[in-house]
């Protein structure tokens, strides 16, 4: 499996368990909790891209990129 390939895996994953939280979260608590579902789905998707992203461009290089981690 690539990068590319498990991001979207995860992205796909992370979004449909998101929607089902907020669905529940809008019916349990209002829009302001599935608001903050959405926002915390949001944010996770970012980071793990950003994750990815530093993995990619660290995986196999040498010198300061690979001092970052």
């Amino acid at each position: 499996m690539t990068p590319n390939e498990l991001m979207w895996r995860v992205a796909r994953d992370v979004c449909l368990l998101g929607a089902v939280l907020a669905l529940a979260g809008a019916w349990l608590g209002g829009p302001g909790s599935a608001h903050g579902i959405a926002t915390g789905v949001a944010l996770a998707l970012g980071n793990f891209g950003v994750l990815v992203a530093r993995v990619c461009a660290t995986n196999g290089t040498a010198g300061p990129a690979r001092a970052l981690w």
